[in-house]
Formats: C-alpha cells, sequence, structure tokens
C-alpha cells in the first residue's frame, strides 16, 4: 500500500493487554491483534504489516520477525528488517537478567528519546527489582543505548537495520527493545516521529494532531 502523508500505519500488536492496545488504537490506519505471532502470521502477511509491537512474545531466538519493531517486555527474536531472504542479514536480539539498578540516559541519545529515556530511567531505578537487559548480536547501520546501567548495559535500545548494499530500492528498518514499564503511547509516538527521519519516503509524516512529541523538535544526534 502506498501511504500519503497523512496516512496512518498499519499496526500489528502481539501480545498487548487490552487497554495497551486502546491506547495505541488512536495512532493507527489499521490495528490487527492476535495473542501470539504465530496466529498473526496465519491470518496476515508481513507485506500488509508496517509495525509491529511485540510484548513478551515467547519466541524462541531463532524466530524471524520483520520490518519495523518495537518489542517490549522480555523478548528474543531474529529480526530480519524488510528482506526476509536475505538470511545472511539476520541480527539476533536476546534479553538477559541483570543485577545492577542504578540507570542512566547516555549523553548521545537521540533527542526524540531523551524526555522518555529520562523518565523511564528515574522510574525503573525506584522499582524492587533490576531490570532486564537487552543484546543485539549482528552488524546494524546505528546501535543507540537509551537507557543503560552502571557498567553500560542496554534497558532501552535503539536500533537501525542497514540498506543492502548495491540495492536502491532497499528501506532501512528500525527496532527498539524497551523494558515492560514503558508508557507505550509516547514511546510509539517518538518511534513513529523517528521512522519517517529516516525513512520519509515510504513513511508518513505524522499529522499535527496526534504528532506528540515531548522535544517538539526532529529527532537529531548529539555531538
Amino acid at each position: 500500500m502506498t501511504q500519503t502523508a497523512t496516512t496512518r500505519p498499519r499496526l500489528a500488536a502481539i501480545g498487548l493487554k487490552e487497554p495497551q492496545i486502546e491506547s495505541v488504537a488512536p495512532l493507527c490506519g489499521s490495528l490487527r491483534t492476535h495473542s501470539t505471532l504465530s496466529s498473526y502470521l496465519m491470518n496476515y502477511n508481513w507485506t500488509e504489516t508496517d509495525i509491529t509491537i511485540l510484548r513478551n512474545p515467547g519466541l524462541q531466538p531463532t524466530s524471524p520477525v520483520r520490518g519495523l519493531v518495537l518489542a517490549i517486555g522480555s523478548s528474543s527474536f531474529t529480526w530480519i528488517g524488510h528482506h526476509p531472504t536475505r538470511r545472511h542479514d539476520e541480527r539476533r536480539l536476546s534479553t538477559h537478567t541483570n543485577t545492577e539498578r542504578e540507570l542512566e540516559v547516555p549523553a548521545d541519545c537521540p533527542d526524540g528519546y531523551r524526555h522518555l529515556a529520562s523518565e523511564l530511567a528515574k522510574r525503573m531505578s525506584r522499582a524492587a527489582d533490576p531490570p532486564f537487559t537487552f543484546s543485539f548480536a549482528g552488524t546494524v547501520q546505528e546501535d543507540d543505548l537509551l537507557v543503560k546501567t552502571t557498567s553500560g548495559r542496554a534497558v532501552a535500545r535503539r536500533y537501525v537495520f542497514p540498506h543492502a548494499q548495491g540495492s536502491p530500492t532497499d528501506r532501512v528498518a528500525l527496532a527498539l527493545a524497551l523494558p515492560e514499564e514503558v508508557t507505550l503511547p509516547a514511546w510509539l509516538r517518538a518511534f513513529l516521529a523517528d521512522i519517517h527521519e529516516v525513512d520519509p519516503t515510504n513513511v508518513p509524516r505524522l499529522h499535527p494532531a496526534w504528532r506528540i512529541l515531548q522535544t517538539g523538535t526532529p529527532l537529531r544526534r548529539h555531538g
């Protein structure tokens, strides 16, 4: 589907709770929900999904997930960008237990996520249990820590899947790996703005009525 400047994205919500589904529905052109990724893919094709939100999906580390992904909670899967045939370009996202409780936002956190990351770090630092952390195996174009522990382990992380070399029609893909404690609508709004910045041809510009960014400015990097 060719998206116009005001078209909202087609979103797959996998494993979300009912209040979470209701909270993101206003940001979507179409919203398709399933309890598991396998049940979703039995009914819908990846080509008709713009963004996938995965919550605690219970996937095997080798389970392939395609395209633009916002993963919350304990998540391990294989991310393949927009191109499932490029098996050599797989990236493996894994979740790990952790004992560090002091969290901070790195100086080079992208501006569009900085406010959200700061609030998340403060809230999770006060939690009784330490957060899970994320690691990512494979080459990416960008790998940004949004919230990190004292030793630099990622509690919230942003990834950019690069274009394939020599393929002008290839698309950049983005993924966020976030803890369960995030405020989902706010992070999805920031994610939508981020996607448009890196892939404006294929991703619609956010309508002013629902383009709510805490900084009020386009995403840019420090330094």
